[in-house]
This record gives C-alpha cells, structure tokens and sequence, in this order.
C-alpha cells in the first residue's frame, strides 16, 4: 500500500505529516461549527454554550480520535500495539504519576513567576495579556453553570480531549516516532509537538513539558491508560477551577511580579525535586515489571 511506503520510509516525517494534516481538518470543521452556532463573531454565550461544546466534543472524538484509528488502519498496523492498549500495572505507577505531574505543574509556576519577574516590561505586558486573554476564553466556554450542566463541560474539555489526543499524540505519532528515532528523541518530539499544536504561547513551555511526561509514562507503563487519565484529570482542574470561580476567573496583572519572590523560587525547588523523585520511582517500577514480562518497553 502506498501510505504505508510513505511511513516505512521516513516515519518521523509520515507521523509529523498526518498529525499536521488531522489537526488542519479538525480546526476547519470546529471553525464551521462554531460560525453556525455563534455566528461570525463567534461568541459563545449562555444560549448556544451547549451545543457549542457538543460540537467540540464530537469534533475531536470523530476527526482527532477516529482520524487516530484510521491513520493506523491504512498502515495495517495492530492498533492495540500502536495504542498500547494494555492493562496497566501497579496502582503505585498512577500515585507516582500523578505526582509527578502535580511537582512538574508547580515547578512551572514557579518558572513562570520568577520569568515575569526578569523579563523586559515589554516582554510581561505581552505575556500577561495573552494569559488573561487564554483564560477569558476558556471561560466564556465553560461559563457560569449549574451542577446539572456540569457534565457537558467536563465532556467537551476534558474526557474528549484525555481520549482523542492520547490516542493521536502517545499513540499514533509516538509508536510511529520510535520506528528509527531513539524512545528519548521519540518523548521529546511527540511533547514539543503536543505543546506547539495548542496554540498558546503562555502555556506551551508546560503543555510540552506535560507532553513529555506523557510520552514518558506511557513508554514506561507500556500502557496509554495512565495518559488518558492524568490528561483528563489534568483538564477536569482547569474546569473545577473556573466553575468554582462562577465563570469570573481571577486574572493576574504584570505589577505583581516586579520581583523575584522566595515563594517562587520555593515552588520551583521544590516541584523538581517532586518530579524528579517520581522519575525515579516510575523507573524503578518499570524496571521490576521488566523483570517479570520481558516485552516491557524501556527507555
């Protein structure tokens, strides 16, 4: 078959190539339904939110997830290997993966102060006006909303994309990244990738720094579960966050950081040395699941 040439003959460049073209359809078919349910201005308000987040929901599942599924069948490639759809280990392989998720979140909280707190005022005013403008967003999306209407949010935001994504980014690009590049070269690339595919220039340092602790526990766990679900959980805050906050999310202002603060540099120390001691017991895990099943991936 002529597309699996194509991936046999440079994969990298293939998987780059079709995770470029799946996000190019999805953004062209979410744009069309968002001007039909919004209008032009495609503003999201209280009346058309529902259906605005069915349409973005459906979009991903059906182009992102599915465009996942197809891109492997036209590869005649095993999609439970390509997916690693396998049962996961240790339930102390999900404690230590969340953990080092949470100290890799609070070691870029701390970057991110202290780096507002160098940069030129320039620099801070674009950066803080990008994240309120970023977060305003995602808030005009979920809004204000009941318990009842909870579901619907969390659907669209987070189960949509943990399952879509993972099965494109630590799925797909990543099973076919590792065909002639090195596992860590792999989690590098499928990370940067993830972070860059998102858009947002605040946040795309930790969106591919989460991408790369992604790739990583799913090479480790031989397993795409334990993605999914710190992706979801990873999401679900975001809207937590903002329900709690009755859709008005606090923004931040660029006074507020005309100084490196202790507490920054506190949460920085103290998130790395988090993730790195997750690193080292995720490793450690692998490496006795390794001892029992001998097709367990290493890095």
């Amino acid at each position: 078959m002529q597309i699996k040439s194509l991936s046999n003959g440079s994969p990298t460049a293939f998987a780059i190539a079709s995770l470029l073209i799946v996000f190019i359809v999805y953004s062209i078919v979410l744009s069309i339904g968002t001007v039909l349910v919004a209008g032009f201005d495609t503003k999201i308000t209280a009346d058309n939110r529902i259906l605005f987040l069915g349409i973005l929901a459906l979009s991903q599942f059906f182009i992102i997830g599915a465009g996942a599924f197809t891109l492997v069948r036209w590869l005649e490639d095993n999609p439970r290997k390509v997916f690693s759809l396998r049962k996961p280990f240790s339930p102390k392989f999900y404690l230590f993966a969340i953990i080092g998720v949470a100290g890799l979140l609070t070691a870029y909280d701390g970057l991110f102060n202290i780096l507002l707190a160098i940069l030129p005022e320039s620099a801070v005013g674009f950066i803080v006006d990008s994240y309120n403008t970023e977060t305003q967003t995602v808030a005009s999306i979920i809004g204000e909303f009941s318990f009842a209407t909870f579901l619907f949010p969390t659907i669209a935001i987070a189960v949509a994309p943990a399952i879509s994504e993972e099965l494109l980014f630590r799925g797909f690009l990543l099973s076919n990244l590792q065909r002639n590049q090195t596992k860590l070269t792999a989690i590098i690339i499928s990370g940067i990738l993830f972070g860059l595919i998102h858009f947002s220039i605040v946040n795309i340092v930790a969106l591919s720094a989460i991408g790369m602790f992604l790739a990583f526990i799913t090479i480790r766990s031989g397993s795409i579960y334990p993605a999914i679900i710190l992706h979801f959980l990873n999401n679900l805050m975001s809207v937590v966050q903002i329900f709690i906050e009755k859709g008005q999310p606090e923004l931040i202002k660029a006074e507020e950081y005309a100084s490196i603060e202790l507490l920054s540099v506190t949460y920085l120390i103290i998130g790395l040395a988090v993730l790195v001691a997750s690193i080292i017991m995720i490793n450690k895990l692998s490496a006795e699941q390794v001892s029992t099943s001998p097709d367990q991936q290493t890095v």
